[in-house]
């Protein structure tokens, strides 16, 4: 374990019922009041956005920022890369199926950090990228509250008719995409955002001109921003 003046930096955070260990950024000074979970894309793993949780951490005060592992490896490499399920391509047979199957790890998980640091379903929010997003989202419409946000870059939604039949929860979304994404088409935001508000839960989207498959310092910003109101915080220049 490192230390910061204000976290605590854990590399191999355990929470029971998930395997291997994840990333975690605990508040050594504030009381926690706020959970941030970040979901990594296909082929990475959980230092890939670990990055991100020590931008974040300084301007979310009071906040655990945990990095989630996928439980998987991928077969065959990928320089040790994970996978929250396996896919070949993008496929809605293949993103439906692997969604259902990897939810039951994520929500173990997410079960075991509210009870550990006592927190509501509405003190936490989720962090997707790509197959992270995916998660994210298929993840946070099933809990038995809503969270507090949850915020999914450039993924998509799996099985839209099942999550319209399915959806026990209705947080608000903030859908983030680039427009030149080669690996998740675009209009992927789109149609889960069109899902998402049939449903009734709050969402918006974010259009990056010019962005690939990833994430940008304007898409982090305009996270912070909705995390900060989410949480109570108000704007960074109060």
């Amino acid at each position: 374990m490192q230390q910061s003046p204000d976290f605590d930096v854990i590399r191999g955070f355990q929470i029971e019922g998930t395997d291997p260990p994840h990333r975690a950024l605990i508040p050594n000074i504030e009381p926690v009041k706020h959970l941030l979970v970040l979901l990594h894309g296909y082929g990475a793993d959980a230092d890939d956005l670990f990055p991100i949780a020590r931008q974040l951490a300084p301007v979310l005060p009071g906040t655990v920022i945990v990095s989630l592992e996928a439980p998987e490896e991928i077969p065959g490499g990928m320089f040790g890369g994970r996978q929250w399920f396996p896919i070949a391509r993008i496929d809605p047979a293949e993103l439906d199926h692997g969604a259902q199957m990897a939810r039951g790890y994520v929500t173990t998980a997410l079960k075991g950090l509210k009870q550990r640091f006592e927190l509501e379903w509405g003190d936490i929010a989720l962090f997707g990228f790509s197959q992270g997003c995916m998660m994210s989202l298929e993840v946070g419409l099933r809990l038995p509250e809503p969270l507090a946000y949850v915020l999914g870059y450039s993924g998509a939604l799996p099985a839209p008719d099942r999550a319209l039949s399915e959806a026990s929860s209705r947080p608000p979304f903030l859908l983030v995409h680039g427009e030149d994404d080669a690996v998740v088409p675009f209009n992927s935001m789109d149609e889960a955002a069109k899902t998402l508000a049939e449903l009734g839960a709050p969402v918006e989207t974010f259009v990056r001109p010019g962005l690939g498959h990833g994430i940008d310092g304007e898409g982090l910003q305009a996270a912070l921003l909705k995390l900060r109101t989410a949480f109570g915080m108000g704007d960074l220049d109060a």
